[in-house]
């Protein structure tokens, strides 16, 4: 009589699990390592970034220029982005060709169309974000935001024709339903976010995933360097975020100057839009879009947390439940391949 095969092994035929060789070498650890911090950081700086959203604004408005703000965070990201192309520029390029002698050879029209249809996308989905923060609590916004991580999923397999496995469907589906018994009401039958809310949320999510899908693809596959994609995508995202700060003060005499109405808060907001750039971009560059969406997820999970110890939000045993759902769902995705 053979014994049987171990339970590992029978999953590793049928393509269950991923069964890693006991030998790895350093240049697989250090992926691995460079995936696990980007993850880490976007968790951190998505968490702080919410708190921030929502304490910059006073009486169920900002008393700043939500545009002009976005417009300073992407000129930072365009700066620090131009610097460090020139940090990392090919040999090949002569030391004295300027940032945009480089741009002209690398960027080509086709390329750059395509990048600065993202950073409208971007423009966009930013705007309504303020405008959603002004409506919800930040634990309720990440809540129903994560669930961007099914729908990129699904961008992802059918767009791309990429492979997602069956437990990694199974971790996607068990989130969904994590996230609706955090906010179904059982008593009344209803959400807990009004319908007109929850529909500009669904927009948010549609928007941010395929940016997701769009900036993972053209960072990983558009032959243009990653700075210089990124100094092209910023320039837009200015261009853009001034622009509309233009429209506003010609059309709505009672807007904030560009620089008047900042507080603590405010200047966290542009901070995060500067950090969640380049975590996002070293997310896709070295994971995957559904593993941002997936960081939306655990971010909830922490804010949740943060608001019941701080800000007075009753966690109840369903809420609990929930939360551990999508911890749980958050594991398997990422423990298979």
């Amino acid at each position: 009589h053979t014994p049987p095969a171990p339970l590992t092994s029978r999953m590793a035929r049928h393509k269950l699990i991923d069964v890693v060789p006991c030998h790895v070498d350093s240049g697989q650890r250090a992926n691995v390592s460079k995936k696990w911090l980007a993850f880490a950081s976007l968790v951190v700086v998505q968490v702080s970034g919410t708190v921030f959203y929502k304490s910059s604004s006073h009486a169920s408005k900002y008393n700043y220029s939500t545009f002009a703000a976005m417009t300073i965070a992407e000129f930072c990201k365009l700066t620090i982005s131009a610097c460090l192309h020139l940090a990392t520029r090919n040999s090949a390029v002569r030391p004295d060709k300027s940032v945009m002698s480089c741009a002209n050879s690398k960027v080509t029209l086709s390329s750059a169309v395509r990048i600065l249809a993202l950073a409208a996308m971007y423009f966009v989905n930013n705007q309504i974000t303020f405008l959603v923060l002004l409506r919800v609590d930040p634990a309720t916004f990440d809540l129903l935001r994560s669930s961007s991580s099914l729908i990129t999923a699904l961008v992802w397999c059918l767009l791309l024709n990429k492979y997602v496995g069956s437990l990694r469907w199974a971790a996607l589906l068990q989130q969904i339903c994590g996230l609706v018994v955090t906010q179904f009401d059982a008593c009344s039958n209803t959400t807990t976010t009004p319908s007109n809310t929850l529909v500009i949320i669904m927009g948010t999510v549609v928007v941010s995933s395929l940016t997701a899908v769009w900036n993972e693809q053209q960072l990983k596959c558009l032959p243009v360097p990653m700075h210089m994609q990124n100094i092209v995508l910023y320039s837009g995202g200015a261009v853009l975020n001034f622009a509309g700060h233009l429209y506003m003060a010609w059309t709505r005499p009672g807007t904030p100057g560009f620089f008047a109405g900042h507080n603590p808060a405010s200047i966290g907001v542009i901070l995060f839009n500067i950090a969640i750039g380049f975590a996002c971009v070293a997310v896709y560059k070295y994971a995957d879009s559904v593993m941002k969406a997936l960081a939306a997820s655990m971010t909830t999970v922490l804010t949740i947390v943060l608001s019941w110890a701080f800000y007075g939000l009753t966690l109840n045993p369903v809420t609990a439940s929930g939360c551990v759902i999508v911890v749980v769902s958050v594991l398997i995705y990422t423990l298979t391949q």
